[in-house]
Protein backbone atom coordinates (compact mmCIF):
# COMPACT_ATOMS: atom_id res chain seq x y z
CA UNK A 1 0.00 0.00 0.00
CA UNK A 2 1.22 3.51 -0.72
CA UNK A 3 1.56 6.08 2.02
CA UNK A 4 -1.56 7.81 0.71
CA UNK A 5 -3.54 4.55 0.89
CA UNK A 6 -2.29 3.91 4.43
CA UNK A 7 -3.31 7.44 5.45
CA UNK A 8 -6.78 6.89 4.01
CA UNK A 9 -7.20 3.51 5.72
CA UNK A 10 -5.92 4.83 9.06
CA UNK A 11 -7.90 8.07 8.68
CA UNK A 12 -4.74 10.03 9.41
CA UNK A 13 -2.73 12.72 7.61
CA UNK A 14 0.01 11.58 5.24
CA UNK A 15 2.55 13.39 7.42
CA UNK A 16 1.58 11.27 10.41
CA UNK A 17 2.06 8.09 8.40
CA UNK A 18 5.52 9.27 7.36
CA UNK A 19 6.33 10.01 11.02
CA UNK A 20 5.17 6.54 12.12
CA UNK A 21 7.42 4.97 9.48
CA UNK A 22 10.40 7.20 10.34
CA UNK A 23 10.08 6.33 14.05
CA UNK A 24 9.88 2.63 13.24
CA UNK A 25 6.35 2.31 14.60
CA UNK A 26 5.01 1.11 11.25
CA UNK A 27 7.05 -1.21 9.05
CA UNK A 28 7.61 -0.16 5.45
CA UNK A 29 9.71 -1.19 2.48
CA UNK A 30 11.34 1.01 -0.13
CA UNK A 31 11.48 -0.82 -3.47
CA UNK A 32 13.17 1.84 -5.55
CA UNK A 33 11.90 5.33 -4.78
CA UNK A 34 8.45 4.37 -3.48
CA UNK A 35 7.64 3.68 0.15
CA UNK A 36 5.20 0.81 0.55
CA UNK A 37 3.51 -0.72 3.59
CA UNK A 38 2.31 -4.30 3.56
CA UNK A 39 -1.38 -4.65 4.25
CA UNK A 40 -0.67 -7.20 7.00
CA UNK A 41 1.79 -4.81 8.70
CA UNK A 42 -0.82 -2.05 8.71
CA UNK A 43 -3.45 -4.46 10.05
CA UNK A 44 -1.13 -5.57 12.86
CA UNK A 45 -0.29 -1.96 13.72
CA UNK A 46 -3.99 -0.96 13.75
CA UNK A 47 -4.96 -4.09 15.67
CA UNK A 48 -7.40 -5.39 13.08
CA UNK A 49 -7.51 -8.00 10.32
CA UNK A 50 -6.47 -7.37 6.73
CA UNK A 51 -10.10 -7.77 5.67
CA UNK A 52 -11.15 -4.88 7.90
CA UNK A 53 -8.89 -2.38 6.13
CA UNK A 54 -10.78 -0.18 3.70
CA UNK A 55 -9.05 2.16 1.31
Amino acid sequence: MTIEEVASAARAPVGSVRDWIARGDLRAQRPGRRVLVRRRDLAAWLGCTEDEIEI
